[in-house]
């Protein structure tokens, strides 16, 4: 009796050990090649640039606040353009989002504005610059 029943319990483990739910080497048949889509389109609501202006308590950077928006208006008025900007508030205390499009920017233009207000912004821990992303605050 004990030997049918290890038979039947070793018979029944192999047959289900050998049950696969997937049809290829760990779902390798969903995997596509790189190369298969076309480039990928920026999603709704991404910014080619995002200036974050937190605060921990004090406020926000009231030395690197003024001189981006100095030089916002610099920058306007040396292209003869104007910045496409949303100021975004959503803190107590000042918090604030600068949420970029720069839609009507050639490329070196592009290259000038973000580099100028990386030097600007510094090694400033409460001034956060990304580039390409999404909004987090939203109007």
């Amino acid at each position: 009796m004990k030997k049918i029943l290890l038979a039947i319990m070793i018979a029944s483990t192999s047959l289900f050990a050998c049950k696969s739910s997937q049809s290829g080497a760990m779902g390798a048949d969903r995997i596509e090649p790189a190369n298969s889509k076309p480039a990928a389109q920026p999603e709704e609501g991404t910014y080619d640039m995002i200036i974050s202006f937190i605060s921990k308590g004090a406020g926000t950077d009231r030395v690197v606040k003024p001189k981006i928006d100095e030089y916002m208006t610099a920058f306007n008025e040396k292209h003869g353009l104007t910045l496409n900007v949303d100021k975004v508030g959503w803190g107590r205390e000042g918090e604030v989002d600068y949420h970029f499009d720069f839609e009507n920017l050639s490329t070196a233009q592009k290259k000038e504005f973000i580099s100028e207000v990386k030097a600007i912004v510094g090694s400033s821990d409460i001034v956060f610059v990304s580039l390409n992303k999404k909004a987090v605050h939203k109007r």
